[in-house]
Parts: C-alpha cells; sequence; structure tokens
C-alpha cells in the first residue's frame, strides 16, 4: 500500500545556497520561527514557523518573500502514517527513454531547474535543483507539473531525508 504525503503547513528546510553553513544565518532565520540544524547537513536546517494562512502555498510565500536570494525555502512532507520528510531542494526523475544530454538540459530548463546529476548506472534517471532565479517556485507545484509529462517521465520525487517512528 502506498502511503499518501501532504505539506506540512509550518514546517519547512531551508538550505543555504551561498556555501555558508546555515547556522551562520542564525540572526535571519531567528526572526522568522523556530530553527535548528538538520542533523549533519552543515547547509540545511528545520524552520518552525507559525502558520500564516489556511494555504500552506501562501503561508510558503510569505517567509519565502522574507527570505532572500541566498536561501532556498522547501515545505515539510508529513505522510498519511504520521512521517515526516525533508526534502533538500533536489528533484529525481526517471524518463520513460534515455534522453541525450542535450534534451536533459533542454528539459531541465523547461522546468525551470538544472541538471545536477545523471545516474551513471541508471542513464535515463536524473537528478535536477533549481536555479537562483527559479527559487521562488514552489517544490511541489514542481513535481507535480514533472509527474504530468506521462509522455516522458516514468517517475519523479523530491529527494528527501526522513526520520521514521519504530512501531
Amino acid at each position: 500500500m502506498k502511503t499518501r504525503q501532504s505539506v506540512y503547513p509550518s514546517l519547512f528546510v531551508v538550505r543555504s545556497l551561498n556555501g555558508s553553513a546555515i547556522v551562520d544565518s542564525k540572526d535571519i532565520l531567528s526572526k522568522l520561527g523556530k530553527f535548528e540544524p538538520l542533523g549533519k547537513y552543515f547547509d540545511l536546517c528545520l524552520l518552525y514557523v507559525d502558520s500564516l494562512s489556511d494555504d500552506p502555498k501562501e503561508t510558503w510565500r510569505r517567509i519565502r518573500d522574507q527570505l532572500g536570494s541566498e536561501f532556498d525555502l522547501i515545505p515539510a512532507f508529513i505522510d498519511d502514517r504520521g512521517n515526516i520528510s525533508y526534502p533538500t531542494g533536489l528533484v529525481w526523475v526517471q524518463f520513460i527513454e534515455t534522453p541525450t544530454d542535450d534534451e536533459l538540459d533542454a528539459y531541465a530548463r523547461h522546468c525551470g531547474l538544472r541538471v545536477k546529476a545523471r545516474n551513471k548506472y541508471m542513464p535515463n534517471e536524473a537528478t535536477f535543483e533549481k536555479m537562483n532565479s527559479t527559487l521562488n517556485k514552489y517544490l511541489p507545484d514542481i513535481l507535480e507539473s514533472i509527474q504530468r509529462d506521462t509522455q516522458r517521465v516514468r517517475a519523479v520525487s523530491a529527494i528527501k531525508i526522513s526520520k521514521f517512528k519504530m512501531a
């Protein structure tokens, strides 16, 4: 049985884009909500905010506007079992047919992304990331848009860090 995921309305992953440790930005982040580093990842942290709207995308937009261009803001996900996962900002795509490098680059640009890496063992799979010019794109919208491309795409997913509860 496949679990269903939805956006966690008041929890976000913040990714530093300038290569510095996320804790160096505590002055900015503490004004937006409660934050904590995300495990061993120096460039990621969790940001807990008071929900600013009934619409999670609107809350994301308001926080995104305050955050600035040095950061990517990504909503956390929660599944129907209560497990929370933390997207890293990267998107994994499995294509039906293996695209050429030029086709892969063109597809990435079409989606507002750039190619991060191609799986050398499964060349029909690639990882993408947002470009600085598209940081204002909501990750769930990007995933949904790619998923609708059923002529070229077999599967799409956000690359996530997960913590599971033991039963």
